[in-house]
Parts: structure tokens; sequence; C-alpha cells
């Protein structure tokens, strides 16, 4: 979509926008042009613009015919490419996606790790549903009896080689390897070689359909040649006919001279209420956006302000009626509140989303000692790292900590979100904080490196980390849980503070989060208080 102006405008104003500076530049070139004087006797006059006017009548009908036959071999054209070649890489997409199907099956053998396993089912589910939707394209344009013979034949084969496809993927999640690859083998791959030669066929027929195309292309050029020569001929004795008119045209060319400026300045006027109606339409999205950020941070602060109340009576019960409790009650308490701690995380990275995208989160930077905040931090997670009985391990030179100025609070979320993420992607290993600090010309930094030893995550997989509500995959996020909230709020925290965070990683090789701070903030980032949260 182009932009004018910092406002992204549609096509058709697009279009409108370059018409007015068009027209406006020809009649500021037409009134900056001086006229020339000349004389002509009445008989040269007649004589010169009769056979001028024979000529433009000439000219302009040869114009329209050739216009006419090359817009009549253009929907041909059009015709070949929005049937036939439309079907023809819908042919092609089908036996791609079917051979694609076959190899996934092939690697999901293969392979030995499940996890991997599962991105390759994946991608399999993937290719079927690419040769579904391409097969319902075909289906809903209009298809020859061949046509709809060879899709009917294909579809039954088809079939059959699903129903072998998914008795082989059971088999491979049974561990029945040899089994699934004797069924493959021997059922699976002839079946699917014939679904692969009717679409062969089916393209192949495609391809006759499109040269038969071309030819009647062909021919209809042939026949616009031949239109054109016999216009060009009415027109040379039209305008032998039309040439004493000629004369009646410069008559009107001063009313026609008017019409045109003032159609300029329509178009010129048109042009201005356009650009007003994007700037406010523009406005008014900006307006929208912001009423949502907004609304989601009003909204997490109303579900707050009751999910805390819920907690504050479930510690007031387990304090007031501890001894009169049986088991079981204890036991549902103890659910209760750690189902309503777990939703009021959930709310607060809403919360903090939000109020970010909204423009209303802000720093508010101190002075503090770094030794103690890290402290904190290690008393604060070592129960998530008992939980899957590792084993963390802080690693830094006290005499080089000192103190920092910036966010303490922010500072040990981000740390908190990257320690409990190692924590929970890692079991029976070593989760690694390691302080360091690098000094440059102007700004002294503070590196905080988070090293684990757990799954890790695929080169492929790290560009979307930091996006919200993403995890690296489905099978990530269906064992482990969480919302994929604390990567992208642990970035923009750090972005404020006037840092970076980054990473690194590989499977089964585990993950290293960096983050680089200054130890003194130079900018004092502000935006527009929000309202207290409950």
């Amino acid at each position: 979509m182009p932009v004018q102006n910092g406002v992204y405008i549609s096509g058709a104003q697009s279009h409108l926008l370059e018409l007015a500076m068009n027209q406006s530049a020809y009649q500021a070139s037409s009134t900056s042009r001086k006229p020339t004087k000349w004389r002509l006797s009445s008989t040269q006059f007649g004589l010169f613009f009769g056979f001028s006017a024979m000529l433009t009548i000439m000219a302009t009908l040869t114009l329209i015919s050739m216009r006419w036959g090359v817009e009549s071999v253009q929907h041909r054209l059009e015709v070949l490419v929005q049937e036939h070649m439309q079907k023809i890489r819908l042919s092609v997409e089908m036996r791609t996606s079917a051979r694609k199907r076959t190899h996934s099956i092939q690697r999901m053998i293969l392979l030995e790790d499940p996890f991997e396993r599962d991105a390759e089912f994946l991608h399999f589910n993937s290719h079927a549903a690419t040769f579904i939707k391409a097969r319902t394209e075909f289906f809903s344009m209009q298809l020859s009896p061949h046509e709809r013979l060879l899709l009917d034949h294909q579809g039954r084969f088809s079939r059959q080689a699903q129903l072998l496809q998914e008795n082989i993927v059971d088999l491979v999640q049974q561990d029945r390897i040899a089994e699934a690859k004797v069924l493959l083998m021997e059922q699976a791959v002839p079946i699917q070689d014939k679904v692969i030669e009717v679409l062969d066929e089916l393209h192949a027929l495609q391809e006759t359909a499109a040269n038969l195309a071309i030819s009647e292309a062909d021919q209809t050029y042939n026949k616009t040649n031949a239109y054109i020569i016999a216009a060009s001929g009415f027109a040379g004795l039209l305008g032998l006919v039309v040439a004493s008119l000629v004369v009646r045209r410069f008559n009107r060319e001063a009313h026609l001279r008017e019409q045109y400026v003032n159609d300029i300045e329509k178009s010129t006027h048109a042009l201005t209420v356009s650009t007003n109606e994007l700037r406010i339409a523009k406005e008014q999205a900006e307006q929208a956006n912001q009423s949502k950020g907004y609304f989601l941070a009003n909204m997490s602060h109303e579900l707050r302000t009751p999910l805390n109340a819920i907690i504050g009576y479930i510690e007031l019960l387990q304090e007031e009626l501890n001894a009169r409790l049986g088991p079981a009650q204890v036991i549902y308490c103890k659910n209760i509140q750690s189902s309503a701690n777990h939703l009021l995380a959930l709310i607060s990275a809403i919360l903090d989303l939000s109020k970010i995208e909204a423009g209303r989160m802000h720093i508010e930077p101190l002075d503090f000692e770094l030794g103690s905040l890290v402290a904190k931090v290690a008393t604060t997670i070592e129960p998530m790292m008992h939980k899957n009985n590792n084993k963390l391990v802080i690693d830094y030179d006290a005499q080089k900590l000192g103190t920092m100025y910036t966010d303490p609070m922010k500072l040990q979320q981000v740390l908190l979100n990257l320690l409990s993420n190692a924590a929970k992607f890692t079991n029976n290993g070593v989760v690694t904080l390691r302080i360091e600090t690098h000094v440059e010309p102007k700004t002294e930094w503070i590196v905080f490196a988070i090293t684990d030893t757990g799954i890790g995550v695929a080169q492929h997989q790290l560009k979307q980390l930091f996006e919200p509500f993403v995890q690296a995959d489905l099978s990530t996020t269906r064992k482990y849980g969480g919302t994929g909230l604390g990567l992208t709020i642990s970035r923009h925290y750090c972005e404020m503070m006037g840092g970076l965070i980054e990473v690194s990683s590989a499977v089964n090789s585990g993950s290293t989060f960096i983050v680089k701070l200054p130890r003194s903030m130079n900018l004092m980032f502000t935006s527009v208080d929000d309202p207290d949260v409950g």
C-alpha cells in the first residue's frame, strides 16, 4: 500500500493523487508556454487543417481499433492465466504435497527423537492441509468431464492412501517401526504412486488446454490485424469527409480548455478532501489502538482485585482454621491458593504487556546494591530449582558488583523470568547466573548471563522467542505450560532501561540468555501514570 506524507493511502486514492499532480504539472506548463503568432491564407488554412484533421481521425480510429484488438488478445491471455495456469499450479501443488506427505512419513520412521517426530507430524498434517486446500480450490473452478473423472480417480486413491498413512503413523507412535516400514513399502507407496500418476495426467491435460488457448489467442491476434487494416482504410475515407468540420473544433477549443481547468480544480479539491479523510482515519486508528491498551490495563486491574481478595481469604482460612481442617480440606485450600496465584501471575503478565503497548509503563531508576538484589533473586528462585532437582550456581566478583542506577523491580523481574524459564526447562541439571562488568569509553555495562543445561531451542525458532504468546513449539507448550509473555516483557524492560537481551541455544544442549544493561541510566524514561493496581 503506498504512503503519502507518512499516511497509508489506498490504490484508488494513490491514482487520484497521481492524476491530480499530472494535471497540475500540465496546467503549469500550459500557462507558462508562450503562444507563437503566425498567419496563413484562407486556402492554406483550409488545406492545412483539413489534412491535419484527416490524419488525426485516421490515427484516432486506428488506435481505437488497435486498442480493441489488444483488449481482445489480453482477454484471451487473462483467461489462460486465470483458468489453465491456475489449474496447472493447483495440480503441481497437489502432487508436491502428496510427495512431501510420503516423505514426512518416511522421516517419522527414521527419526528416533520424539520431539523431532512431533515436529515432523506437524509437517505431515501441514502437507495434508495444503493438498486438501488445493483440491478444494480445483473443484471450485469450472471442470471438464475429463478433469472431473481424473479428480474422482485421484480422490479414491487418496482416500486409500490416507487410511494407510494414518495406520503407519499409529505404528510409528507405538514404536512398531518394522511393521510401519513394511506397510509403507508394500501398500502405501504403490497407492501413492497411483495418486501421482493421476495428478501427472491432470497436469498434462492442463498443459494441452493451455497450448490450445495460446493457439486461439494467436488466431485472435491475426484477426485483430485484419480489423486494424480495415479500420485504417475506413478512417482514411472518414477523414476526407470530416476534414471540413475541423474549423468547428477550433471554435470550441476555448470552451474545452476552460472545462479542462475546471476538471483540474475539481480533482485538486477531491485530492484535498481525500487526504484529510486519510489523516482523520489514521488518527482514529491510533486512538483505537491506544484505547485497546487502556481497556486491557483497566480490565486486568479489575480482575486482579477480586483475585487478591480470594488469596487473602484463603490464607486467613488456613491460619484461623488450620487445626480444624481435615487433610483433604487442607489440600483443597492449597490447590485454590496455588491456582489463584497462578492466575494472578498470568493476569499480571497481561497487565504489564498491555501497559507497555499503551505507553503507560514507566521506569523508576534508583541507586541500589546489586549484590543484595542478586541474593534476593536467588532466594526467590530456589524453590523452583529444587522442584526439578536443579542446582543454581551464581558466579560474580563481589568487589566489582557495587551499585546500579536503574529500576530494581524491573531488573529483578527480568532475572526471575529468565531463571524460572531455565529451571522449568531443565531437569537434574545446572542453572548458572554469571555477572560480569564491561567498560566502554562512555558507558560501563553490567552483563547478566543465564545458562542452563536443559532441552534447548532449535536455531530456526530463536527469532520468535520474544514474540508475545509464543513458545518454541506446540509440544513445549503442552508439556511445560506458560503463556509466552515472560520473554516479551523482559525484552521491553531491557530496552526501556537502555539495554538489550540476546539468546543462543541448541537442541539438547541448553540455552544462554544475556542481559546487557548500563550501570547508570543516562536518561529518565517517563510515561502517563497508570492507576493503582489492587
